[in-house]
Parts: structure tokens; C-alpha cells; sequence
């Protein structure tokens, strides 16, 4: 998401912490901003890039909800 809220098409989304041992995990968002990746069970943080702007967040799988990484 961007300062004002809307999806960022194209934003790089890489795994950079994992409670769990995981391979390199590292997407781009579609044209709509969205992305999903199969985590197992664990504590994730998530950061995304796009245009020099970069946010991160933590997740815990299994997510009740959706997950919105926020640019700065």
C-alpha cells in the first residue's frame, strides 16, 4: 500500500525473517497490487519495495486476515 492506501502494482515482496527454516522467498505484485505466498505455520516479516519506498511487516500463519505492507 501506498500514503494514500492504494495497492502498488509491481512492488518486490521478500520473505526476510522466518521462525521456520524456508528457501528464499521473493515475488512481485501483480498489476493489482496483490500477491500471495503458501507460508507453514509460523511468525513471518514481509518487506516490500517499490520506487525506492519500502515497508515491512510481521505476519503470523496461520492469518485470520489480509496482510497490507505499507511504503513508506
Amino acid at each position: 500500500m501506498d500514503g494514500a492506501d492504494a495497492p502498488v502494482p509491481g512492488a518486490y515482496v521478500v520473505v526476510v525473517e522466518a521462525s521456520v527454516p524456508l528457501p528464499e522467498i521473493a515475488i512481485v505484485a501483480d498489476a493489482q497490487g496483490g500477491f500471495a505466498i503458501n507460508l507453514p505455520d509460523g511468525t513471518f516479516r514481509l518487506r516490500a519495495e517499490h520506487d525506492g519506498r519500502s515497508g515491512e511487516v510481521e505476519v503470523a500463519v496461520p492469518a485470520t486476515d489480509a496482510v497490507r505492507v505499507q511504503l513508506g
